[in-house]
């Protein structure tokens, strides 16, 4: 077939398959002997690398023996004239990877691969992810930035769990004045102007995520997600590193503007859609996705309205122990949210996000200047609890009378979701004992299941 079309462009997919056969019992004989014939299949496709427009290359399904794998990886020293979008998993990729000869490369994918930063056949790319590299093959976020700097065409960046430290002072170059005295010399570190950058993604450790933001010079993003991981166990250091976050947040911040619309905190991270204003034509409707991490909030300045309308909490309930300061960063947060529709907790630890709700929570600001107030959910419509514990349903209910004290009518029942079903709306007003005991009778005739319980609750 390869011979037949001497000239057509290829595109090459080695080990993805969307189905999977087996022999029963397995036939080890029967890969045995094919094995060779496979990696001679393979490795005749991979040698039109010429003419390869488009490659994909992981194990998969195939049966492959390693050193027949690495023989195939092996082939990829050849230029890549034609070659336009790659993706690789586990492998130890050439060090002279296309012969730098790769002209309109435009899209590397690499999943838990070794990769050459410095190689130029990165000049022109568009996409560019880079997933669970090797301890060993982790590239220094200063080497990466370096490298990111010839990279001005990019426009989606994806960096999961693939960057090293950056270099201490003692790792940098040295520099003999004619007196014999040796000095350290900093390394020069460029700063990557990426001026097409759209989405960024960067899941890393937190003193690599500020060092890459802080080098990272681009405007206006459309989709955003940044993740780190601190030690919460050496609560020690807590305050450097709250104080780092303070500084990502002043820098990075404000390159992600309007309105938040709504607000995901979880253990790790929070997720923040903000509403793109702008009047260019070339932007994207939709809008931006922001995620940072939860100590930013400790820095977070609302504007004088705050249009958070939507905020789940689901996944919090480890963090809120793990992390002590959450909490009180939690009900000064809250604060501000005047104008929420819809809020979600979950998991054992339900009680005590719904007692930051109900406690006094101070006002950073009021109208009329008055001091801590109760946050009294004028505008909320649904509250969603999800995974609390039987026992725990008495205290649960006592908690949300408290934190539904003082709220107004408005025009639509408030729902309380159970569970994850549909809701089922009752009009009339229930009493919090007979809503506890309606929800006992429904957790001991549904074997724990709830489908859904929905209040209007008065001013009491």
């Amino acid at each position: 077939m390869l011979a037949r079309s001497k000239t057509a462009a290829l595109n090459v997919v080695v080990g993805r398959s969307e189905r999977v056969t087996q022999r029963t019992p397995f036939d080890y004989d029967h890969i045995t002997r094919h094995q060779s014939r496979l990696a001679f299949a393979v490795k005749t496709a991979v040698l039109e690398l010429s003419r390869i427009k488009n490659l994909h290359i992981s194990r998969g399904n195939l049966a492959l023996a390693d050193s027949s794998y690495k023989e195939i990886i092996e082939l990829l020293d050849a230029p890549a004239p034609l070659l336009e979008t790659v993706e690789i998993v586990d492998a130890n990729l050439p060090v002279n990877l296309f012969a730098g000869v790769s002209p309109v490369l435009t899209g590397l994918v690499l999943s838990a691969c070794s990769f050459n930063m410095q190689l130029p056949i990165a000049a022109n790319l568009r996409t560019l992810k880079l997933c669970n590299a090797p301890a060993e093959s982790k590239v220094p976020v200063d080497q990466f930035i370096s490298a990111l700097s010839t990279m001005t065409r990019l426009e989606v960046l994806h960096v999961i769990d693939s960057l090293d430290h950056h270099h201490d002072d003692e790792d940098d170059t040295v520099r003999r004045h004619d007196d014999g005295v040796t000095v350290q010399s900093p390394p020069v570190l460029r700063v990557a102007k990426l001026p097409e950058l759209t989405e960024l993604s960067i899941d890393t450790l937190l003193t690599n995520c500020i060092f890459f933001l802080d080098h990272i010079v681009s405007p206006t993003f459309t989709r955003v997600s940044v993740k780190y991981r601190m030690d919460l166990a050496g609560m020690d250091d807590m305050d450097d590193d709250i104080s780092v976050v303070r500084g990502f947040a002043e820098k990075f911040g404000p390159r992600v503007r309007g309105p938040i619309r709504s607000m995901k905190l979880h253990k790790n991270s929070i997720k923040v859609w903000r509403s793109l204003h702008t009047s260019s034509s070339s932007r994207p409707a939709s809008p931006p996705d922001l995620e940072v991490s939860l100590p930013v909030l400790s820095t977070y300045e609302p504007a004088a309205e705050c249009f958070i309308r939507s905020l789940d909490l689901t996944h919090m309930e480890s963090l809120i122990f793990d992390c002590p300061f959450s909490l009180d960063l939690l009900k000064t947060y809250f604060s501000d949210l005047i104008h929420l529709t819809t809020v979600q907790i979950a998991g054992k630890y339900a009680i005590v996000l719904l007692s930051a709700l109900a406690v006094g929570l101070p006002r950073s600001r009021s109208a009329t200047g008055a001091g801590p107030s109760k946050l009294k959910f004028l505008t909320l419509e649904t509250l969603g609890i999800r995974g609390w514990d039987f026992e725990e349903a008495p205290t649960v209910f006592h908690m949300l009378k408290s934190c539904l004290m003082g709220r107004k009518r408005a025009g639509t029942p408030l729902s309380i979701l159970i569970m994850d079903d549909c809701v089922v709306d009752a009009n009339e007003d229930l009493h919090v004992d007979q809503l506890r005991a309606a929800v006992l009778r429904k957790l001991v005739w549904n074997g724990l299941h709830i489908r859904a319980l929905s209040i209007d609750s008065d001013d009491e």
